[in-house]
């Protein structure tokens, strides 16, 4: 069975949104199953509609980054084997609050980095001049920048990223560094209940009729009150 990987990285640009999706076909011929939020996860746009006759238009906004945060957390984390983390500049902040779920979960996190940038520090410092932190929290760390510095085309270097990335994950396994899931997080377990009842049994999250299903599931009451207790009070002060 192929294992899983969670590609956590920003996807809010044109050249992000090529490079993963340039990525993840390399890491799937290499024999892994990808799951890339911006492929298998929900267009805000297409989202939205979803909602237009069944949310006053003010609401519309919240159920949407419920409903992107609950699919990538709950959902699509638990189903992993590994993430891999992109933790070149500027990190994403999505990216630091997934690899830290993925601990919660005992799900081995590989980060990399191809970025010659140094904002935190001289290239000395070990994780040479990234933020410590979020390396830090990472079960392996990849330099890879250095390494394709003369080569020119880039298909060459997605593939070799590739390569390199399924011998680090190897090596995670080999280690004995890939542990059991572990479930019993309260935190963990309700964001997983929550998508359990928003996302089960649904074949395509891009039908028309899965995302009616999705909307009509999210506005149910008892779900509501769910994600309330789930989900911060926002205090304006």
């Amino acid at each position: 069975m192929k294992k899983v990987i969670y590609f956590g990285a920003g996807l809010f640009n044109w050249q992000d949104k090529a490079f993963n999706l340039g990525l993840t076909e390399n890491l799937e011929r290499t024999g892994y199953k990808i799951i890339l939020p911006q492929r298998e996860g929900f267009e805000f746009s297409e989202l939205a509609g979803a909602f237009e006759e069944i949310l006053q238009e003010n609401e519309i906004p919240n159920a949407v980054n419920h409903l992107i945060y609950f699919l990538d957390k709950g959902w699509f984390i638990p189903k992993s084997d590994f993430c891999l983390a992109k933790l070149d500049e500027p990190i994403d902040e999505g990216v630091i609050s997934e690899i830290n779920f993925c601990n919660m979960l005992s799900i081995p996190v590989l980060g990399y980095r191809t970025d010659v940038r140094t904002p935190y520090g001289p290239t000395e410092n070990g994780v040479r001049g990234a933020h410590f932190f979020p390396v830090y929290d990472c079960t392996a760390f990849m330099l890879v920048h250095s390494s394709f510095s003369n080569t020119r085309e880039e298909a060459s270097k997605l593939e070799k990223l590739a390569k390199n990335i399924d011998l680090s994950l190897k090596k995670i396994s080999q280690d004995d560094l890939l542990p059991k899931k572990d479930y019993s997080h309260q935190f963990v377990a309700r964001t997983m209940h929550i998508a359990e009842r928003l996302f089960s049994n649904i074949e395509n999250f891009h039908s028309e009729d899965g995302l009616k299903l999705i909307a009509e599931r999210y506005s149910n009451a008892q779900t509501q009150e769910l994600v309330r207790y789930a989900l911060p009070q926002i205090i304006i002060a």
